[in-house]
């Protein structure tokens, strides 16, 4: 996440509210949430496979019929599920620790633990990078219902990412470090 949030860094220094700077900003802050996803997803996924080791050794997965890859991982994933014919949304926590529960994986109680942590400080990270992608009245709702920006207020996406939050940094900066921080901890 270092990279991404070194691009931001860059235009953030340079920002003249340029189209150009606020473009930037704007994809590196989906980049984020894009990233994150892909990483989680891989996590498991790997992990159902036996192609992932921790501190506690090689993980894998307690199924009686372990997957050999990750179209099989997925599609043993998804056939679980009553009335979803989908993979998990790999961002939502919940989701993220049930689909380690239904592999049946070695390291669930890590993943559910590290997952589990609350507050979870990138919940708004995807309300922002759905508005930029979605903008809409729903997602300027979600963006609006979490304080990031106030009921009467334009949403400026780049303004969201750069201003300082609770912890005394720019939001970006935050989403970055916790992924980081986050995903160290599920890997060590």
């Amino acid at each position: 996440m270092s990279k991404v949030t070194q691009i931001i860094d860059a235009a953030a220094v340079a920002h003249t509210s340029s189209k150009t700077d606020r473009l930037l900003i704007e994809r590196a802050v989906m980049q984020l949430q894009i990233e994150w996803d892909a990483f989680v997803r891989k996590l498991i996924l790997d992990s159902a496979l036996g192609n992932f080791s921790d501190s506690s050794g090689r993980v894998y997965s307690q199924l009686p019929r372990p997957p050999r890859s990750r179209g099989e991982a997925s599609r043993v994933l998804i056939a679980q599920y009553k009335k979803k014919s989908v993979e998990p949304d790999w961002y939502d926590t919940a989701q993220a620790i049930d689909a380690a529960g239904k592999l049946k994986l070695s390291n669930y109680g890590k993943i559910a633990g590290v997952l589990g942590v609350t507050p979870w400080l990138i919940n708004d990270l995807r309300w922002v990078r759905n508005f930029i992608a979605h903008p809409s009245e729903r997602s300027a709702l979600k963006i609006r219902g979490f304080g990031i920006v106030p009921a009467a207020s334009q949403i400026d996406v780049v303004a969201c990412a750069l201003d300082y939050d609770s912890t005394g940094q720019p939001r970006y900066k935050t989403w970055g470090g916790f992924i980081s921080l986050v995903g160290w901890q599920l890997i060590k």
